[in-house]
């Protein structure tokens, strides 16, 4: 009886240590980069001290889908790029998109100008170009000077809506009128890798 009490009561106590555990603490800075997320274990709080403390299991963190991954000559490669990114970082553009309707149409599209992408993944001083390649394996080439001069945008929704692959989504690019080099055979769909050459 005093057996069986004993283990009641040590079952009680480490469901009550458990019950304690609070939300997950701030991640401590790591070298990793920035749209890659760490958790870091919660130490419960405890009624009484512990020679050893508990460790509280904790929710998964969220990681976003990737919806473009960055690599070649920048500072930390692979480079996830999420929508959580794109949202942060967004701009919103009328652009003539010449796959829209029968013969084109103005229409406001919305995402990460490939200029402030320059900004965030830091690409070496030796790249000169940015591919994109969709998923069907074709690839796109422009030069970065083309990319810090003109509004160039990775798109990720258009009138409002997120691109889906019937779209050319996820990601797809949108030139600007001023960017007279780029056709609309330029106007790359289904951009799901990007190097920096």
């Amino acid at each position: 009886m005093k057996k069986s009490m004993l283990i009641v009561a040590s079952v009680l106590w480490v469901a009550a240590m458990l019950a304690g555990c609070g939300p997950a603490a701030t991640p401590v800075p790591t070298a990793v980069p920035p749209a890659v997320p760490t958790a870091v274990p919660v130490v419960c709080p405890t009624a009484a001290p512990t020679a050893v403390p508990l460790v509280c299991p904790t929710a998964a963190t969220a990681v976003a889908p990737t919806l473009v991954t960055v690599i070649g000559k920048i500072k930390a490669s692979p480079y996830s790029l999420t929508e959580d990114i794109i949202t942060a970082h967004t701009t919103e553009l009328q652009y003539h998109d010449p796959w829209v309707g029968t013969s084109g149409s103005d229409v406001m599209e919305k995402g990460i100008l490939l200029k402030d992408l320059i900004t965030l993944v830091s690409p070496k001083k030796s790249a000169k170009t940015i591919a994109l390649i969709g998923s069907d394996g074709n690839e796109y080439d422009i030069p970065i000077a083309d990319a810090q001069q003109y509004n160039i945008m990775l798109v990720h929704w258009v009138s409002g809506t997120v691109l889906d692959a019937t779209t050319g989504g996820p990601v797809k690019v949108a030139y600007p009128a001023d960017a007279t080099t780029y056709t609309s055979d330029s106007w790359a769909w289904w951009v799901t890798v990007i190097i920096f050459k």
